[in-house]
């Protein structure tokens, strides 16, 4: 096998509140092997099945690393280019483009589909999405692209969402315009990022999901439970701020009223916040 030091896209996915769960479960053996049982679960069921559906269909090699509670996924770009190179891609042909768009595409359905099947366990991540020279064997991972998405996922990403990093060294978002009105991304816009739009999933086949469908229930209870307990805790009540903006905005124009936020939690994080962080659907 010839080694190669490429371009790839990397993914860097941490579960939020990890540290929390192992440290309450800690304080008893049964309560600890329950929850390494709903993990091992949550792995195999929505990691490890999601990966292993996107390998048999996929025409591109995807591989990934568990560790902790971290996701890593490796896709190496399409090197292959056709016709001339232009100044606009950076020196690149628009079939390099569209190869590589669609690889970014296919990346992001896959990273939505792992978020959505983890909110049955109560499981959210933050992560980001790089561009960059990577490496890895069974050894060893040698990736800047890693360095760039971890470091974001900490400092960036901030909320419960996998953005796409956009630097003069990732640049991504130059992989788009060419193909953008014929593919949809599955990325939703933010203040400051582009981010992967889990819930797009549900508003896409909202013909055949009610506003009672698991989806929807799963994730308003993780809301609502994470501003019930963190009312006294500004930092983490404002990324549960930001998953109840989202889920209005994203579902309450297609699903209706129902699938809100209890009324009383969405003015408890007003009083706390400011009406800033509160959506103005209502």
């Amino acid at each position: 096998m010839v080694r190669a030091y490429k371009k790839h896209f990397v993914v860097f996915m941490d579960i939020l509140g990890y540290k929390n769960l192992v440290m309450e479960a800690d304080k008893e053996e049964k309560t600890a092997l329950a929850m390494i049982d709903k993990l091992e679960h949550m792995i195999e069921k929505c990691v490890n099945g999601a990966m292993k559906d996107m390998k048999k269909n996929s025409f591109f090699n995807i591989e990934h690393v568990l560790f902790s509670d971290s996701l890593c996924i490796f896709a190496p770009i399409d090197e292959y280019e056709e016709g001339r190179k232009l100044d606009k891609f950076k020196g690149h042909s628009q079939k390099y483009v569209e190869n590589n768009y669609m690889r970014l595409w296919i990346l992001c359905r896959l990273i939505a589909d792992i978020q959505l099947e983890s909110l049955q366990f109560g499981i959210m991540y933050r992560g980001a999405i790089s561009l960059g020279n990577h490496f890895h064997s069974k050894n060893i991972i040698f990736s800047k692209a890693l360095i760039d998405a971890y470091l974001a996922e900490s400092t960036k990403a901030i909320y419960p969402r996998i953005i796409i990093l956009h630097t003069p060294e990732n640049d991504i978002l130059e992989l788009a315009p060419i193909s953008y009105e014929y593919f949809d991304l599955r990325v939703a816009t933010d203040d400051d990022y582009l981010f992967v739009d889990y819930l797009g999933k549900i508003v896409e086949f909202y013909g055949l999901l009610g506003s009672d469908c698991d989806y929807i229930k799963w994730h308003k209870n993780i809301i609502e439970k994470g501003i019930e307990n963190h009312l006294g805790t500004e930092n983490l009540l404002q990324k549960y701020a930001w998953m109840m903006n989202y889920h209005h905005s994203k579902l309450a124009s297609v699903f209706g009223k129902e699938i809100c936020v209890k009324e009383e939690l969405r003015k408890e994080v007003a009083k706390k916040l400011g009406l800033h962080l509160i959506d103005f659907f209502y």
